[in-house]
């Protein structure tokens, strides 16, 4: 079974895919040999560029190493984990005010693949790959201690991808 102490919403397949807010402690159990949870935890101070971006997912996420260092890359490996499975994804980026801080757009489409994976995981069909067919919890949280829930949601809510405070409870 999935981590208990984990929210509900990102032990279900359901939006919103993208969270604003603090992931319980203790975060790292979640991520444990046996666990059935995937965790990834990245810090925005260091994917300010989409240069550094793409390399601290392919490091902290385990990507394999044909990763092609672009969107379209980053889509199929974040869809298709099978080096990594688990019942459920998490990603979590700390300090999300710095990430890609030195791009012009990368942010918006960064928000859009990332949207974009926990919509395909909803609908194993999408995903191309017909070996796996389970409808997988994938989510990623923003987090940063210099704003609040709500300013996050703020900054994250290009249009057409929904961003909602992760609630605890």
């Amino acid at each position: 079974m999935p981590h208990s102490r984990l929210p509900h919403i990102l032990l279900s397949p359901q939006p919103p895919w993208i969270l604003c807010g603090e992931v319980p402690a203790p975060l790292e159990d979640a991520d444990q040999p046996g666990s059935d949870v995937r965790l990834a935890s990245i810090n925005g101070i260091y994917m300010s560029t989409e240069s550094d971006m793409h390399d601290e997912f392919s490091d902290k996420w385990d990507f394999p190493g044909y990763y092609g260092r672009n969107w379209d890359a980053m889509y199929e490996c974040l869809t298709d984990p099978s080096w990594a499975p688990a019942e459920a994804y998490v990603l979590e980026i700390s300090n999300s005010s710095q990430l890609l801080s030195r791009q012009q757009h990368p942010l918006e489409v960064l928000l859009g693949v990332l949207s974009s994976a926990g919509r395909a995981w909803t609908a194993p069909g999408s995903r191309g790959w017909p070996i796996d067919e389970r409808r997988v919890p994938f989510h990623t949280v923003l987090r940063d201690p210099e704003l609040t829930d709500s300013d996050l949601v703020d900054l994250y809510s290009p249009p057409g991808v929904p961003v909602s405070v992760l609630s605890t409870v």
